[in-house]
């Protein structure tokens, strides 16, 4: 679990004043705030430092005399603008491997001496990614933001390496009535929808559709990915990662099974015995969890997809028990359904079955659930310490106002 406090930085001001001013990011973490707050501003922070941190792991060429300019550059790089910088900046991010710090306009980063850190697959899934739906040629296009690119990037591997093999086990991508294929003569995926046998290219399909799609192919893509074996995971690495992997190997014959693996892919019997116990030698090359960050899940999705599309993530992040989920949300309807995964798990640690409601691989336990609300540059928590809930008079407050006006409409009418 990974810790970041955030002051005076772009919208954030104050921050977080609760635990040492230490957020706390865990299994699933949720902000919710009003268009302009800061959401997107933490979730970026957050996704650079777990960035930066898997490059100082991997000893990446980044890592090379990293200096305060660099880091504000690679803030830049993922749209946290520069005059979001400050003379009263000040943040710090508390991983399992590096502690990075931004104070008195200098940035500087530690190392922690443990063997606990769990080398990631990040995906940050921007609010923009419809226009990787609509756009022919989306990675040729200039000045495209990094993070719409990279997830062009995930999408074009899916297309090839997962959407085929979906079809052919009939998975339908959590989409419910809809079920998706690749046209590769034309380069496109098309949308099915299973009622009315009525076909489209994904980019003339419905906006909700278009936003949907490329969040839900990298979470089942990736999350599949991540869950793959690790001899698998071996077999797609280059020439020059294998070659290191060979050099830190000391046992002489799990040396030349691992040879005649990486050049045949036989011998496999013979490395699944050994190959926990040189888990080391392959850390820096594996990504052995998947950390999901979602804006705005419910981006022009009707109610009931927002809730099965906030359930679908959930069950995704269950998968693996070092996966992570942030979502960033305007919608009451997620905090909602978040709530009902969180209710079913503390209802499971008790012992009661409520499997026939929320599905088991849906439930998560409060212990695991982070919900921050960011309001006037302050961030506070919106889980209730008696209810083992997300506070109920967060998730609509707007239905309240509604409604109250409604009764005084309704009030004249009658008076």
């Amino acid at each position: 679990m990974a810790k970041l406090r955030v002051k005076n930085f772009g919208p954030i001001k104050d921050g977080f004043s609760e635990n040492d001013e230490f957020m706390e990011i865990r299994r699933v973490t949720v902000f919710i705030g009003e268009q302009g707050s800061g959401k997107s501003t933490i979730a970026k922070l957050y996704s650079t430092f777990l960035w930066l941190e898997k490059a100082f792991f991997c000893g990446f060429d980044i890592t090379n005399n990293f200096s305060t300019q660099d880091f504000i550059k690679l803030c830049s790089n993922q749209l946290l603008p520069d005059f979001y910088f400050n003379k009263a900046t000040d943040f710090k991010y508390i991983g399992s491997y590096c502690i990075f710090s931004f104070a008195n306009e200098t940035f500087t980063a530690d190392f922690i001496d443990s063997d606990n850190y769990i080398r990631p697959k990040i995906m940050y899934v921007p609010s923009e990614r419809n226009l990787v739906s609509v756009l022919e040629n989306v990675d040729e296009t200039k000045n495209l933001p990094m993070m719409l690119k990279l997830l062009q990037k995930e999408i074009q591997r899916a297309k090839r390496e997962f959407i085929p093999n979906l079809m052919e086990s009939h998975r339908t991508l959590s989409m419910h009535k809809y079920s998706i294929k690749y046209d590769s003569s034309r380069d496109f995926i098309v949308i099915t929808d299973k009622n009315s046998g009525v076909s489209v290219p994904l980019y003339m399909s419905s906006s909700g559709l278009q936003s949907v799609i490329p969040l839900m192919i990298v979470t089942d893509f990736l999350g599949l990915e991540i869950e793959s074996s690790i001899l698998d995971k071996l077999k797609n690495l280059s020439t020059s990662e294998q070659n290191v992997i060979l050099s830190k190997i000391t046992d002489e014959e799990f040396r030349k099974n691992l040879e005649i693996f990486f050049t045949s892919g036989l011998g496999t019997a013979n490395l699944e015995k050994s190959i926990k116990e040189f888990i080391f030698a392959f850390k820096k090359y594996i990504n052995m969890s998947f950390v999901n960050i979602v804006e705005e899940p419910e981006q022009n999705l009707f109610p009931d997809y927002q809730k099965r599309i906030v359930e679908s993530l959930v069950s995704h992040t269950n998968q693996n028990f070092t996966n992570q989920l942030l979502i960033t949300t305007h919608s009451p309807y997620v905090l909602g359904v978040l709530n009902n995964c969180i209710y079913a798990g503390n209802l499971t640690e008790q012992g009661k079955n409520c499997v026939s409601v929320i599905p088991l691989n849906r439930q998560v336990s409060v212990e695991k659930v982070s919900a921050y609300k960011i309001e006037d540059g302050k961030i506070r928590s919106i889980i209730s310490d008696d209810l083992h809930l997300i506070n109920n008079s967060e998730i609509d407050g707007c239905s309240e106002i509604i409604n109250a006006d409604y009764q005084k409409l309704e009030n004249i009418e009658f008076s």
